[in-house]
């Protein structure tokens, strides 16, 4: 990922990823396998949708 840019909706930008993976990496790893090899809690089911402008361009003419 590229710096600058927030993975998710906790706020955390990959700098803050890079900068501490020795301290929490072990622990991410951890939990995302054990999520594959379980069963997810319904927060972790849910998703975040943003919306984003895109320019000045109307909204009544969104082709993409």
């Amino acid at each position: 990922m590229k710096n600058n840019k927030s993975p998710g909706p906790d706020g955390f930008t990959v700098e803050f990823y890079k900068y501490f993976w020795n301290e929490i990496g072990q622990f991410l790893l951890r939990s995302l396998n054990f999520g594959y090899e379980n069963s997810l809690s319904v927060t972790q089911k849910q998703g975040v949708i943003t919306l984003i402008p895109k320019g000045d361009k109307p909204r009544c003419y969104l082709n993409n």
